[in-house]
């Protein structure tokens, strides 16, 4: 049953976490029936729905199509781009693990899923706002300066 229920990681966690929410909930569903007693498909709502959405630009990799407009050779700083990844998926495997055939790792604590439980996803593009009032039950990046935050003590 567990097997059933969980799926393997795929790429980065943004992607895994996609494939997931798609899973549990697909971007269409069946219309009610219209006047001929057919079905058609319509959004769902509530999904991410089928056709993309641009990220963030602080969210784009390197290369990213939206970030073309930057200079050639532009190198990001910390205002311009995320510089963590939420979760690790893997550590370094052991001699004796690379001759093995299959590996499955499990988070004991379930942690990371606990954590995503609650989390609120935008379903829209993205808006820039200069200077918002922090809101956390607004989905998005959110750069803070934390640079008045004294860290001696």
């Amino acid at each position: 049953m567990y097997a059933s229920r969980v799926m393997t990681p795929r790429g980065s966690t943004a992607v895994t976490g996609l494939e997931l929410m798609t899973a549990l909930h697909p971007p269409t569903r069946a219309s009610e029936p219209d006047a001929t007693g057919k079905r058609h498909s319509e959004h769902n709502p509530g999904s991410l729905g089928k056709d993309p959405v641009d990220c963030a630009p602080c969210e784009a990799p390197d290369g990213h199509p939206l970030l073309k407009d930057l200079p050639r050779f532009h190198v990001r700083g910390p205002a311009e781009k995320l510089f963590e990844e939420a979760y690790d998926w893997a550590r370094p495997m052991t001699d004796a693990e690379c001759t093995l055939l299959h590996l499955v790792g499990i988070d004991v604590n379930v942690a990371f899923a606990a954590g995503a439980n609650g989390l609120i996803v935008g379903l829209g593009a993205p808006t820039h706002v200069k200077a918002p009032v922090f809101d956390p039950k607004l989905p998005g990046s959110w750069l803070v300066d934390l640079s008045h935050v004294d860290l001696s003590g």
